[in-house]
């Protein structure tokens, strides 16, 4: 078996917590193996091909396949009639790279072989196609030989996450004197193509330290909330993505080029032209993709309308609107750019009192864009519009429904408190509520996304009590309640 008779050379190792369980490692490597961009920025996106259980025959027979994906399949095990516990479990991941200023992009794939019993996980790299080469060294934006991570009792009171990396790695990615070595940052800028060569030098600064901290309990740092809950420290939850991640990174460099150079060239308003205009395009990427996988998920012909409460500039409306979805904006207050949008961009100047004057029920998809004062108050307009109408939110400035939101505790961040408090408004609203991690130019980019109820339509007059005690339990004064609710500026 050759990762059980390879010889490793021990690269590095960080101190752990002493109570790490199996379930926190695996949960740490899932978001090495499932988000690989959230450590190694020139990663544009990661697929799972396939996973499988077999027991140490089969993969030794797997390891040894020209066709790893397909012999994986034929090898699964039913675990019914199994030992769970004696097993490995195998996947297979496709990451790609980032385009280049050439628009080429790199496909990596590798195999993953998590060991159970000896909490170890190996990483072994397949094939890259297309495969550039700098210098005789093939360039792949993964490492380009195997490397394994084990949790280890160190003493007493800890344990040791150790990385280790594989005796027989390629001479030419690990010699300092080639052209492709590592830096102190241990990843390298390859300028002829724009890709990058991870080191182990990277492994052990970068990684290892971002795993480590994935490991520790919910509540070590980040307090027992829903959406911050495993967030390791890292100030943002663990999920995986809701959206095809290199579909997403495709869509979102196709709109800056076709609309953020000009967008960014004409900006009038005071603000910083390139954070607002690159933020909404991957705004409008990941809402995109976002509604083209719901189209194909429930067979819809037509694209979805949206309304923006609080649309700001009205940007994100008039890229929605450009790519073809039909829908509008509302805000208290006119920007100098709308005039510049056309006639296809409809913005109203005008505010929201939630009341039920103020119900959608024609709209598809409810979006809170950094929507402040109205934060709070979507998740329940959305629900009161329709039984299928959606919402998008993507809180920023803290709010509740009587004025500014004050956090409960010190234990966790405001933010963090802030996007637990919002779910938990839209989970007794009725809501699935899905949490993801943004991949935007922003620090708040944590969003809420509400695609389906948690009750039967006919189950609506009882949760709509329960909207209503909510409401009520806040002891918003009637006076203030409609300035509470004014879209922001």
């Amino acid at each position: 078996l050759v990762v059980a008779v390879m010889e490793w050379i021990d690269a590095g190792s960080v101190e752990v917590s002493s109570n790490c369980k199996f379930e926190q490692f695996v949960e740490a490597l899932n978001v090495w193996v499932q988000r690989p961009h959230v450590v190694n920025k020139r990663i544009a996106s990661c697929r799972l091909q396939t996973s499988a259980d077999l027991s140490s025959a089969a993969l030794e027979q797997v390891l040894s396949s020209t066709d790893v994906i397909q012999d994986l399949e034929n090898a699964k095990l039913d675990l019914a009639s199994s030992d769970a516990d004696n097993t490995i479990l195998c996947k297979v991941r496709e990451v790609t790279s980032r385009p280049t200023k050439s628009g080429d992009v790199l496909k990596t794939l590798e195999l993953i072989v998590l060991d159970r019993r000896n909490l170890s996980c190996v990483f072994i790299p397949l094939k890259a196609s297309p495969a550039p080469v700098c210098h005789g060294s093939q360039v792949m934006c993964c490492p380009a030989w195997q490397y394994r991570l084990t949790v280890s009792a160190a003493t007493a009171g800890t344990s040791r996450l150790q990385v280790e990396v594989a005796s027989e790695r390629p001479a030419e990615f690990s010699s300092p004197g080639q052209k492709c070595a590592g830096t102190a940052e241990g990843i390298v800028p390859l300028p002829a193509l724009g890709q990058t060569l991870p080191r182990v030098g990277w492994l052990v600064k970068t990684l290892l330290p971002k795993i480590a901290a994935w490991m520790r309990p919910p509540d070590a740092e980040s307090g027992n909330g829903k959406a911050n809950g495993a967030s390791g420290g890292s100030g943002y939850p663990r999920c995986v993505p809701l959206i095809d991640m290199e579909q997403y990174s495709t869509l979102y460099q196709q709109l800056k080029d076709k609309y953020g150079k000009h967008l960014v060239k004409v900006w009038p308003e005071r603000t910083d032209p390139h954070k607002f205009v690159y933020e909404d395009c991957a705004i409008a990427a990941y809402l995109l993709v976002l509604w083209e996988e719901e189209r194909q998920r429930l067979d819809l012909s037509e694209k979805q309308s949206f309304l923006d409460l609080g649309c700001g500039n009205g940007l994100l409306v008039h890229l929605l609107a450009a790519e073809g979805h039909p829908g509008k904006g509302i805000d208290l207050r006119k920007r100098r750019i709308w005039d510049l949008y056309g006639a296809d961009t409809v913005l109203e100047e005008c505010a929201i009192a939630p009341s039920d004057a103020s119900l959608f029920p024609d709209t598809d998809w409810i979006i809170g864009n950094h929507s402040d004062e109205l934060t709070p108050w979507i998740p329940l307009i959305t629900a009161r519009s329709s039984f299928h109408t959606r919402f998008f939110l993507l809180p920023c400035c803290f709010f509740d429904f009587h004025g500014k939101f004050v956090r409960r505790g010190h234990s966790v961040s405001q933010y963090l408190c802030y996007l637990d408090y919002i779910q938990s408004i839209a989970e007794k609203c009725g809501f699935n509520v899905q949490v993801d991690v943004m991949r935007i130019p922003s620090t708040k980019r944590v969003c809420l996304v509400g695609q389906s109820r948690s009750y039967q339509p006919e189950e609506e007059s009882a949760v709509e009590e329960q909207r209503v005690h909510l409401i009520a339990s806040c002891q918003v004064p009637a006076t203030t309640t409609a300035a509470a609710a004014t879209a922001a500026t």
